[in-house]
């Protein structure tokens, strides 16, 4: 409901004083002028006002950041596509290890000695003499371990199996999450949005009620006034000065109303804004006039469309979605799982080297691992019940607002209809009200009707003219509701 100035003409007769001289009873009246009541200040429109709510909520920035978060998931789950890649470096100082001879001799090695000695074969004999020095030998040498150890290595895997039965359908559950957090944004911007329109168009009906109550103040002010002349040329009643007494504190009090619901509707928008307004808004259309009929088309036809186009069901689809590739891959455990594995690794010592040697040495491998684990397959099963009754959950709830969604087209379609002739007709019946309280103006001036009648004429023009400013602001609160409930942007 915009409109950039509300143009309030609220037509009354002015009256000039009652003069009323001692020898003549006759009452001039006084020829009719129109006075306007306008909301002057700066112009806003129901799209700015959408703008400036969203543009700072806390509930818009909360559901940003959700958005955010499963953006960020996705891209982890993305980096889960690339071989892992791990390398590091080391340095072990070990304790002073001795190890054991690299022979050990079964008998006394003089006593064998000496019976290779008695060999008659000189071949033979030599033989056997070497073999015992060599086992002599090997009997004082150990196989030392460098107490200092450095170590580069890299290691490099890449899940073959995961790929398929867990990394995949886990980012199509990531991807359709985070889309599904999109649309919850902007659900977020069009509550936040709705909810303005809905503070902002209160707060102008307040301040044209205040106008409005202004006026009739000084209506009854004059009609008082009046009243005390006749009383005082012999030609009223002392009623006819207390009923419009009454009228004026009755006056009175919904002024102090009115000016009280604009205050408060102000500081609630600026709260809910959050910046600073100026001291007085005003709308960029006129208030008292039906906007153009921007939604046009039956109500399957509108329903139909609220059902592509609006966000919130289009979040579920996408949850759902996410919870059947997240259904998929929380049952990846059930099936063993394939990984091809290398590394290299350039040590001092190497330890696939004997005897270790103090130096830098290279060495790399590669192969295959299969995996499984029983316990975890059978959590995994149970894992993907759990996840394909969620979806079930899921689209029941989306059931279930497709049918809420058709039941708000129906209600707000019929609404946003009886809008446009609500104002139509409340801006004949304010026109019918002011010519007739002009004509029982008129004829209680001239003494020929009583001042009851004109006390109800009155009334019912104030009545008329509340009715045509709050069919105004209906017509523009309807329209925005039923924009809501269509999917379409409040801010656009």
């Amino acid at each position: 409901m915009c409109a950039p100035r509300l143009l309030l003409p609220i037509a009354f007769v002015s009256l000039l004083p009652l003069r009323a001289a001692a020898e003549e009873s006759a009452i001039q009246a006084t020829p009719e002028t129109r006075e306007e009541i306008r909301l002057e200040g700066q112009s806003w429109s129901l799209a700015q006002v959408a703008r400036y709510a969203i543009a700072n909520a806390p509930a818009v920035n909360s559901a940003k950041a959700r958005w955010r978060q499963e953006r960020a998931g996705e891209g982890e789950l993305r980096s889960r596509l690339l071989p892992h890649l791990e390398g590091g470096a080391s340095y072990t100082r070990l304790s002073n290890i001795r190890n054991a001879p690299l022979f050990a001799p079964a008998g006394d090695p003089a006593e064998a000695r000496m019976l290779a000695e008695n060999v008659q074969d000189p071949a033979a004999r030599e033989l056997l003499l070497q073999q015992l020095t060599l086992q002599e030998s090997l009997a004082t040498r150990r196989i030392p371990v460098p107490r200092d150890q450095y170590a580069l290595y890299a290691r490099l895997s890449y899940p073959i199996t995961q790929i398929f039965i867990e990394i995949l359908p886990s980012l199509r559950a990531q991807r359709a999450g985070a889309e599904a957090r999109r649309y919850e944004l902007e659900a977020a911007r069009q509550s936040t949005a709705l909810q303005a329109l809905e503070i902002f168009l209160q707060h102008l009906r307040a301040r044209a009620f205040t106008l409005l109550a202004q006026s009739e103040k000084r209506r009854w002010e004059e009609n008082r006034r009046f009243a005390q002349a006749r009383l005082a040329s012999g030609r009223g009643s002392e009623p006819d000065v207390a009923r419009f007494d009454a009228r004026l504190a009755a006056s009175e009090r919904a002024l102090s109303e009115a000016q009280a619901e604009s205050l408060g509707s102000y500081r609630a928008l600026a709260l809910l804004l959050r910046r600073s307004l100026p001291e007085a808004l005003t709308l960029d259309e006129d208030l008292r006039r039906a906007p153009p009929r921007r939604l046009e088309g039956s109500q399957e036809t509108l329903s139909a469309l609220a059902l592509r186009q609006r966000p919130e069901v289009r979040a579920l689809q996408r949850l759902v979605a996410s919870q059947r590739a997240a259904a998929q891959a929380s049952g990846a455990p059930r099936i063993p799982t394939l990984s091809a594995v290398a590394g290299v690794d350039y040590a001092n010592p190497n330890r696939l080297y004997i005897p270790p040697q103090e130096r830098f040495q290279s060495s790399w491998s590669a192969g295959l691992q299969l995996r499984w684990s029983p316990d975890e397959a059978l959590a995994a099963s149970y894992a993907k019940q759990r996840a394909g009754a969620r979806v079930q959950e899921i689209e029941e709830q989306a059931h279930l607002l497709e049918e809420n969604i058709r039941i708000e087209i129906a209600r707000f379609h019929a609404l946003y209809q009886s809008a446009f002739v609500g104002l139509e007709e409340s801006q004949r019946e304010a026109e019918a009200a002011e010519l007739a309280y002009r004509a029982r103006r008129k004829s209680y001036e001239l003494g020929l009707s009583q001042s009851l009648e004109l006390i109800e004429a009155q009334s019912d023009l104030e009545r008329a003219y509340a009715a045509w400013i709050q069919a105004g602001v209906d017509l523009r609160l309807r329209e925005a509701r039923l924009r809501k409930a269509l999917g379409q942007p409040l801010w656009r």
